[in-house]
Protein backbone atom coordinates (compact mmCIF):
# COMPACT_ATOMS: atom_id res chain seq x y z
CA UNK A 1 0.00 0.00 0.00
CA UNK A 2 2.89 2.34 0.69
CA UNK A 3 4.28 1.74 -2.79
CA UNK A 4 0.88 2.48 -4.29
CA UNK A 5 0.60 5.67 -2.21
CA UNK A 6 3.99 6.81 -3.50
CA UNK A 7 3.10 5.89 -7.08
CA UNK A 8 -0.03 8.05 -6.85
CA UNK A 9 2.22 11.03 -6.15
CA UNK A 10 3.80 10.67 -9.59
CA UNK A 11 0.86 9.58 -11.71
CA UNK A 12 -2.89 9.90 -11.53
CA UNK A 13 -4.35 6.56 -10.36
CA UNK A 14 -5.44 4.29 -13.17
CA UNK A 15 -8.06 1.58 -13.28
CA UNK A 16 -5.29 -1.00 -12.66
CA UNK A 17 -4.07 1.05 -9.69
CA UNK A 18 -7.48 0.87 -8.01
CA UNK A 19 -7.71 -2.85 -8.73
CA UNK A 20 -4.30 -3.59 -7.21
CA UNK A 21 -5.08 -1.45 -4.19
CA UNK A 22 -8.44 -3.18 -3.72
CA UNK A 23 -6.71 -6.57 -3.82
CA UNK A 24 -4.13 -5.35 -1.31
CA UNK A 25 -6.89 -4.16 0.98
CA UNK A 26 -8.75 -7.45 0.49
CA UNK A 27 -5.64 -9.30 1.62
CA UNK A 28 -5.25 -7.00 4.64
CA UNK A 29 -8.98 -7.33 5.42
CA UNK A 30 -9.52 -3.57 5.07
CA UNK A 31 -13.05 -4.17 3.84
CA UNK A 32 -14.27 -0.57 3.66
CA UNK A 33 -11.20 0.66 1.77
CA UNK A 34 -11.45 -2.36 -0.52
CA UNK A 35 -15.07 -1.47 -1.36
CA UNK A 36 -14.12 2.16 -2.06
CA UNK A 37 -11.29 1.05 -4.33
CA UNK A 38 -13.59 -1.32 -6.21
CA UNK A 39 -16.05 1.56 -6.79
CA UNK A 40 -13.19 3.69 -8.10
CA UNK A 41 -12.04 0.77 -10.25
CA UNK A 42 -15.50 0.39 -11.78
CA UNK A 43 -15.92 4.06 -12.61
CA UNK A 44 -12.38 4.68 -13.92
CA UNK A 45 -12.01 4.35 -17.68
CA UNK A 46 -9.60 1.71 -18.95
CA UNK A 47 -6.86 3.37 -20.97
CA UNK A 48 -4.10 0.73 -20.94
CA UNK A 49 -3.99 -3.02 -21.40
CA UNK A 50 -2.99 -3.52 -17.76
CA UNK A 51 -6.35 -2.04 -16.73
CA UNK A 52 -7.90 -5.28 -18.03
CA UNK A 53 -4.95 -7.66 -17.82
CA UNK A 54 -4.43 -7.48 -14.04
CA UNK A 55 -8.07 -8.16 -13.10
CA UNK A 56 -8.19 -10.89 -15.73
CA UNK A 57 -5.07 -12.58 -14.47
CA UNK A 58 -6.40 -12.45 -10.93
CA UNK A 59 -9.65 -14.01 -12.16
CA UNK A 60 -7.61 -16.81 -13.74
CA UNK A 61 -5.84 -17.48 -10.44
CA UNK A 62 -9.27 -17.78 -8.86
CA UNK A 63 -10.41 -20.32 -11.45
CA UNK A 64 -12.64 -17.90 -13.36
CA UNK A 65 -11.40 -18.91 -16.80
CA UNK A 66 -14.06 -17.15 -18.91
CA UNK A 67 -13.73 -13.89 -16.99
CA UNK A 68 -9.97 -14.06 -17.52
CA UNK A 69 -10.39 -14.70 -21.25
CA UNK A 70 -12.75 -11.75 -21.64
CA UNK A 71 -10.33 -9.50 -19.74
CA UNK A 72 -7.37 -10.57 -21.89
CA UNK A 73 -9.43 -9.89 -25.03
CA UNK A 74 -10.38 -6.44 -23.73
CA UNK A 75 -6.71 -5.70 -23.01
CA UNK A 76 -5.80 -6.71 -26.55
CA UNK A 77 -8.49 -4.44 -28.00
CA UNK A 78 -6.68 -1.54 -26.31
CA UNK A 79 -3.15 -2.74 -27.10
CA UNK A 80 -3.06 -5.50 -29.73
CA UNK A 81 0.61 -6.21 -29.01
CA UNK A 82 0.23 -6.60 -25.23
CA UNK A 83 2.33 -9.73 -24.87
CA UNK A 84 1.14 -10.91 -21.44
CA UNK A 85 -2.52 -10.75 -22.47
CA UNK A 86 -1.82 -12.56 -25.73
CA UNK A 87 0.24 -15.28 -24.03
CA UNK A 88 -2.24 -15.97 -21.25
CA UNK A 89 -5.22 -15.82 -23.62
CA UNK A 90 -3.47 -18.52 -25.66
CA UNK A 91 -2.62 -20.46 -22.52
CA UNK A 92 -6.25 -20.40 -21.28
CA UNK A 93 -7.42 -21.72 -24.68
CA UNK A 94 -5.03 -24.69 -24.82
CA UNK A 95 -7.33 -27.30 -23.33
CA UNK A 96 -10.59 -26.30 -24.96
CA UNK A 97 -9.64 -24.52 -28.21
CA UNK A 98 -6.22 -25.75 -29.32
CA UNK A 99 -6.54 -24.37 -32.86
CA UNK A 100 -7.32 -20.90 -31.47
CA UNK A 101 -4.46 -21.29 -28.98
CA UNK A 102 -2.11 -22.21 -31.84
CA UNK A 103 -2.93 -19.00 -33.68
CA UNK A 104 -2.47 -16.96 -30.53
CA UNK A 105 0.89 -18.58 -29.78
CA UNK A 106 1.92 -17.74 -33.36
CA UNK A 107 1.18 -14.13 -32.44
CA UNK A 108 3.25 -14.44 -29.28
CA UNK A 109 6.18 -15.75 -31.28
CA UNK A 110 5.83 -12.91 -33.79
CA UNK A 111 6.31 -10.52 -30.88
CA UNK A 112 8.97 -12.56 -29.06
CA UNK A 113 10.47 -15.24 -31.33
CA UNK A 114 12.71 -16.68 -28.58
CA UNK A 115 10.07 -16.93 -25.83
CA UNK A 116 10.54 -20.50 -24.65
CA UNK A 117 7.15 -20.84 -22.84
CA UNK A 118 5.38 -19.81 -26.07
CA UNK A 119 7.43 -22.29 -28.10
CA UNK A 120 6.76 -25.06 -25.58
CA UNK A 121 3.01 -24.47 -25.46
CA UNK A 122 2.82 -23.90 -29.22
CA UNK A 123 4.41 -27.33 -29.77
CA UNK A 124 1.83 -28.94 -27.48
CA UNK A 125 -1.20 -27.34 -29.19
CA UNK A 126 0.22 -28.09 -32.62
CA UNK A 127 0.26 -31.73 -31.60
CA UNK A 128 -3.34 -31.46 -30.40
CA UNK A 129 -4.42 -30.20 -33.83
CA UNK A 130 -2.38 -32.87 -35.61
CA UNK A 131 0.44 -30.63 -36.88
CA UNK A 132 3.16 -32.97 -35.64
CA UNK A 133 5.89 -31.90 -38.04
CA UNK A 134 5.66 -28.27 -36.99
CA UNK A 135 5.24 -29.32 -33.36
CA UNK A 136 8.59 -31.09 -33.48
CA UNK A 137 10.19 -28.07 -35.19
CA UNK A 138 8.98 -25.79 -32.39
CA UNK A 139 10.15 -28.27 -29.77
CA UNK A 140 13.61 -28.36 -31.39
CA UNK A 141 13.73 -24.54 -31.49
CA UNK A 142 12.88 -24.40 -27.79
CA UNK A 143 15.58 -26.97 -26.97
CA UNK A 144 18.19 -24.99 -28.96
CA UNK A 145 17.20 -21.86 -27.05
CA UNK A 146 17.81 -23.61 -23.74
CA UNK A 147 14.47 -25.08 -22.69
CA UNK A 148 15.07 -27.09 -19.55
CA UNK A 149 14.54 -30.84 -19.15
CA UNK A 150 11.31 -30.47 -17.15
CA UNK A 151 9.69 -28.47 -19.95
CA UNK A 152 11.07 -30.88 -22.54
CA UNK A 153 9.44 -33.78 -20.72
CA UNK A 154 6.18 -31.80 -20.53
CA UNK A 155 6.12 -31.21 -24.29
CA UNK A 156 6.96 -34.83 -25.06
CA UNK A 157 4.12 -35.91 -22.77
CA UNK A 158 1.73 -33.55 -24.55
CA UNK A 159 2.79 -34.86 -27.93
CA UNK A 160 2.44 -38.42 -26.69
CA UNK A 161 -1.16 -37.70 -25.68
CA UNK A 162 -1.85 -36.13 -29.07
CA UNK A 163 -0.42 -39.16 -30.89
CA UNK A 164 -2.45 -41.49 -28.66
CA UNK A 165 -5.68 -39.56 -29.42
CA UNK A 166 -5.03 -40.20 -33.12
CA UNK A 167 -4.28 -43.89 -32.50
CA UNK A 168 -0.63 -43.41 -33.44
CA UNK A 169 0.42 -45.74 -30.66
CA UNK A 170 4.03 -46.28 -31.69
CA UNK A 171 4.70 -42.52 -31.89
CA UNK A 172 3.02 -42.08 -28.51
CA UNK A 173 5.30 -44.72 -27.01
CA UNK A 174 8.34 -43.14 -28.69
CA UNK A 175 7.52 -39.75 -27.12
CA UNK A 176 7.07 -41.32 -23.68
CA UNK A 177 10.32 -43.25 -24.05
CA UNK A 178 12.16 -40.01 -24.89
CA UNK A 179 10.47 -38.28 -21.94
CA UNK A 180 11.52 -41.06 -19.56
CA UNK A 181 15.09 -40.92 -20.83
CA UNK A 182 15.24 -37.19 -20.08
CA UNK A 183 13.48 -37.51 -16.74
Amino acid sequence: LDLLRRAALFHEPTRAFYFVRSESNRFLKNTEQMKQDLKSFEKTEATRAFDYYLPGHTAAWRGQRMKAIESYKAALRLEPDHFQSLFFLAFRQMGTNPSIAAGLFRGCLALRPDHIPSLRNFAIVLGKVGEFGEAHQQLNRAIKLGMGPESHVNVLGGLSEAYQERANHQQAVDMLTKALAIA
